[in-house]
């Protein structure tokens, strides 16, 4: 699915509960493995809420930099919601299961996510 800025992306996060997003293109992924790189950020729950709710300039300006810094790392980002948190982490998307467990297990990920079934497979 295009996404069409960053307040459309966060309502995307927000209606789903999380997205696979590839930055280069401006993209969700909705197919493959998405297995996490690097955790590299958790919310609070009020920062959540203030990014998912009430976002100011200031938020998207700070998503738009975190969008960029993936990019020039040549990462695509994950994002979900538990427990009232959101994460945001450095992914890859892989065609392959049994290599996104592997690259899953080897970055101590407790699962990946089944994009095609939309379902996590727990590694531990």
């Amino acid at each position: 699915m295009l996404v069409r800025g960053t307040k459309h992306l966060l309502d995307i996060v927000k209606r789903n509960g999380g997205a696979t997003f590839d930055p280069h293109s401006f993209t969700t992924k909705e197919s493959g493995y998405s297995v996490s790189i690097e955790d590299k950020y958790k919310l609070s729950e009020n920062d959540t809420y203030q990014l998912l709710c009430n976002a100011t300039v200031e938020d998207y300006q700070r998503l738009d930099e975190i969008i960029d810094e993936a990019v020039e790392l040549g990462h695509m980002l994950g994002f979900w919601v538990n427990k009232g948190r959101l994460y945001i982490d450095w992914i890859d998307v892989l065609d392959n299961k049994q290599k996104a467990i592997r690259i899953g297990k080897e970055n101590n990920q407790l699962a990946i996510y089944d994009l095609n079934n939309k379902k996590e497979i727990f590694l531990k």
